[in-house]
């Protein structure tokens, strides 16, 4: 309330322009109002015409209309394929064929990978099973170590 009377000059001016903004509302529809008494502007039903009030359609319970024997058997005509595009489809699947065939001589259990490791001269790795015989070897528990400490929390974090 303090800042109404603090203030009194700003809300002076918005009432003011409040009621000018009124005024001319109500100027501008009182001079539209005379003017259609006049018949200078048509009425509102001369231009959008009389309110109608919508009606729906009545409901009728008759079967939508069966298609004839002629349209259902018409079937869009297919263009035949062209000699190249089939036998470039044809080559796609002989390549498919040699990749799958591939794919399953390269891949295989660990006897398989071993054999063919022989088969290029390759001696295989021998995998120490036992934890034990990890820590025995000098060169694993170097490994071991520098895994954890790269991998592990770091030191600031301990």
């Amino acid at each position: 309330m303090d800042w109404i009377f603090d203030h009194f000059q700003i809300v002076l001016i918005v009432a003011l322009a409040f009621a000018s903004w009124v005024k001319s509302r109500r100027d501008a529809k009182q001079a539209e109002r005379e003017a259609r008494e006049a018949g200078e502007l048509p009425d509102e039903e001369e231009i959008f015409g009389p309110y109608e009030t919508w009606q729906p359609e009545p409901m009728t319970n008759q079967p939508p209309p069966v298609p004839s024997q002629s349209a259902r058997n018409t079937f869009p005509a297919q263009e035949p394929v062209p000699d190249r595009e089939l036998e470039r489809q044809n080559a796609l699947r002989e390549k498919l064929r040699q990749i799958r065939e591939a794919k399953t001589i390269t891949t295989g259990n660990a006897a398989a990978t071993r054999e063919r490791a022989n088969a290029k001269g390759k001696a295989p790795v021998v995998v120490t099973a036992s934890l034990r015989g990890m820590l025995r070897n000098r060169s694993e528990l170097r490994k071991a170590v520098i895994t954890r400490e790269v991998l592990g929390t770091p030191v600031g974090l301990r």
